[in-house]
């Protein structure tokens, strides 16, 4: 509501009238591939995201710990892994902690290094598939209501969910005889 000034022709006199305001109304002029663009960086940042998060697993010693998924994180893990390979018994390593609390440096072994590894491998490749099948859909979508509708984490379904089954069953041996990997989840 807001007062509007009034002007009367017959008398010449200006007044005041409080007056209702007309709802604004706005036009979302994007088009569909502005939206579908839109959504698929929102979605990569999402992938990237839950990706640096990382996985939590037990170590050698018992202890449950979180790992970060980062590109650097991965990359010190390897470098750990190398020196493991190389014959050393284990290696000083930082775990992360749950909830931005700060995490530990530990004792990890050769085994534990592995078992981080690989669970942060398995972990980057089952969102990286989800990623890729949800980006599918995105691109399959007709209005630009159903693309902003899209979510990350949502559930796939019909041939995007069968896509992500196929290629993670191709995985599933493997990803067995790897440990399983933590909570290497999708």
């Amino acid at each position: 509501m807001s007062w509007k000034t009034t002007y009367n022709a017959t008398t010449g006199e200006y007044g005041k009238v409080w007056v209702e305001d007309e709802p604004v109304v706005e036009v979302d002029t994007r088009t569909l591939e502005d939206v579908q663009s839109e959504k698929l960086e929102e979605l990569s940042a999402a992938c990237a995201a839950a990706i640096n998060d990382g996985i939590t697993l037990t170590t050698e010693d018992g202890v449950e710990r979180h790992f970060a998924g980062d590109e650097q994180d991965q990359i010190n893990i390897d470098q750990v892994l190398r020196a493991c390979e190389g014959g050393a018994p284990g290696w000083l390593y930082q775990s992360e902690g749950e909830d931005g609390q700060a995490g530990e440096c530990f004792w990890c072994t050769a085994t534990d290094a592995e078992k981080i590894s690989n669970g942060l491998a398995i972990d980057k490749t089952k969102k990286r598939t989800y990623h890729n099948a949800l980006k599918k859909y995105v691109l399959h979508l007709t209005t630009v209501e159903e693309v902003l509708d899209v979510q990350w984490g949502q559930p796939l379904t019909g041939d995007w969910l069968e896509e992500y089954t196929y290629k993670m069953g191709l995985l599933t041996p493997i990803i067995e005889s790897m440990g399983g990997g933590g909570n290497a989840g999708g």
